[in-house]
């Protein structure tokens, strides 16, 4: 389980020109044997998305090297994200809120072929 904060603190970017800022931090996971990934995502925030993206991630174009996203469409604090993952290759999986000023915490469980593990990435790839 990966858990992470949210805070006025965290890492910002515009998810797009209409909207305002949202936190996010992006986490760099380590796949060791190819297979299908299901990310649990829990949080008292009810307003989140959940990004994986091959090779990095750019909070300038938010788009580019996207491989699976998904989000809490229905405010329910909990939702997956499902992606088919292969071993060596560099992900980025990035959590943030889907509206300015949203902060919380956040818990990730991994179910699939093996353990993940996620490393903070502290500075933009």
């Amino acid at each position: 389980m990966y858990l992470l904060s949210l805070t006025s603190d965290s890492s910002t970017y515009f998810q797009n020109c209409s909207e305002l800022d949202s936190y996010y931090e992006a986490i760099q996971m380590n796949v060791t044997i190819t297979g299908y990934y299901t990310f649990l995502i829990n949080s008292e925030m009810k307003i989140m998305y959940a990004y994986i993206y091959t090779n990095n991630f750019n909070p300038f174009d938010v788009t580019k090297n996207m491989l699976r996203h998904n989000g809490d469409f229905d405010n329910r604090g909990q939702f997956q994200l499902t992606a088919a993952l292969q071993a060596n290759m560099k992900y980025v999986f990035v959590m943030t809120t889907s509206a300015s000023n949203v902060t919380g915490n956040v818990s990730i469980q991994v179910s699939g072929r093996s353990q993940i593990d996620f490393d903070r990435i502290c500075e933009y790839l």
